[in-house]
């Protein structure tokens, strides 16, 4: 069973600005409250491939897990997939310049396993309302960098 949640949102930023604080990894701890330590294992600059491990606590559950960037084109679009855990997790993030801002147009698949996936009924409802307050709060901290 597959879950998508999309959320367009504007953010009154350059999109240049908006790609590199929400592509940086490093930034999640500041607007996704259940990550808690972020750490990145491959070498180099960021792209497809680039691989965190991530402290995280969802659901009330801690966990570790392993983030991957399945796709990264800098200014426009990146894709970073969670696999591990009960929750796997890919989320799609699309910028394209609208006025003086930003249109970021996001979509998270979740992809639960085991009894997790017979529950999801019950976790859609949370899990949009987590991630529609990720994105404001991400939102938050883009433009109050002005």
């Amino acid at each position: 069973m597959v879950n998508k949640l999309e959320i367009c949102i504007e953010i009154q930023r350059p999109v240049e600005e908006v790609f590199a604080f929400a592509s940086n990894v490093a930034n999640l701890p500041l607007y996704d409250k259940g990550i808690r330590d972020v750490k990145k294992i491959t070498e180099g600059p960021i792209d497809a491939g680039t691989t965190f491990h991530l402290i995280a606590s969802q659901f009330g559950i801690r966990m570790i897990v392993v983030l991957v960037f399945t796709a990264y084109e800098p200014s426009h679009h990146f894709v970073f997939r969670v696999n591990s855990g009960p929750f796997p997790v890919e989320t799609h993030y699309s910028l394209v310049s609208h006025g003086s801002g930003t249109q970021m147009r996001c979509e998270r698949e979740l992809q639960p396993s085991g009894i997790w996936r017979w529950l999801i009924p019950l976790m859609s409802i949370p899990a949009g309302k987590k991630f529609e307050r990720e994105l404001n709060s991400l939102k938050k901290y883009v433009e109050q960098d002005s």
